[in-house]
């Protein structure tokens, strides 16, 4: 069985698999696999074992020399057995940590009764040097899924690099029934504009996660400080395409209005 949730975004490898680290990967570095968080959130994650689970206890590595570590509090995780066996670790990033996190690329060293889970590289970063509007992405699910993805009150958090509206993507249905005259008695339309986002620097380990987010009830983008910005992505399909080795171009379509006619229409009639 996977070690991590499959509605991680952040993915996880075990047993000491520090080698599948995408930016271990051959020709590539921390830099564009990071993933952007707040230095005082980070990226929130679920972990499952099957066995144990008595001892916990997280730290985050140093991704550029893997010697500088930030041992962080067991009391941050929560600890949770799972219907039929074995337990699930949860860290929320519900609320803040207290002392930020360096800025700069780390990842997270997590240990569940002796056995190592290593996951892919945040960026973190400070939301208050930057001194502009902080976007993200939040994906939510009201029930579990198969009691695996997305257990109840587990969201996840995507915060883009660089974002940009496309053009709306519009679509018109028509039924029309006619009698044995020719005569059209009912007609039925239905029009959909529907809009595109387009998000750049997205991981490949990412493409699976996002695959899925249409499957949740909750997609919602926003501005998280002033909330100028609050979007509610109702039917959302997502689509990629290459930016370069091993990065994407995420495209976010969504239904921006929706309207829908039904009646009959009498032929007109010269006297």
């Amino acid at each position: 069985m996977i070690p991590f949730n499959p509605g991680n975004l952040l993915k996880f490898h075990n047993f000491n698999a520090r080698s599948w680290q995408r930016h271990r990967q051959a020709g590539q570095d921390v830099l564009p696999f990071g993933l952007k968080c707040p230095d005082n959130r980070l990226t929130p994650f679920q972990v499952f074992r099957s066995v144990g689970a008595g001892s916990v206890s997280w730290r985050l590595i140093n991704a550029v020399n893997d010697t500088g570590f930030i041992s962080m509090s067991a009391g941050l995780l929560s600890v949770a057995q799972k219907t039929g066996g074995g337990f699930w670790v949860t860290y929320l990033a519900a609320s803040n940590i207290g002392p930020v996190i360096p800025c700069g690329f780390w990842y997270v060293e997590l240990t569940i009764d002796e056995a190592l889970f290593y996951s892919e590289v945040m960026y973190v970063y400070s939301t208050t040097v930057e001194n502009q509007p902080v976007f993200r992405f939040t994906f939510d699910n009201a029930t579990d899924k198969g009691n695996v993805l997305y257990q109840t009150g587990y969201k996840q958090y995507f915060y883009p690099t660089v974002w940009a509206w496309d053009r709306s993507e519009t679509t018109r249905d028509i039924d029309t029934s006619v009698d044995g005259n020719g005569n059209q008695t009912t007609k039925f339309t239905r029009t959909t504009d529907r809009f595109r986002l387009e998000v750049a620097d997205i991981p490949d380990y990412c493409l699976a996660f996002f695959s899925k987010c249409g499957d949740l009830d909750t997609v919602e983008f926003q501005d998280v400080g002033a909330t100028i910005l609050k979007v509610n992505m109702e039917n959302t399909d997502f689509e990629s395409r290459p930016q370069g080795k091993g990065l994407n171009i995420g495209i976010f379509t969504f239904d921006a209005e929706v309207e829908s006619f039904n009646g009959c229409q009498e032929n007109f009639i010269l006297a």
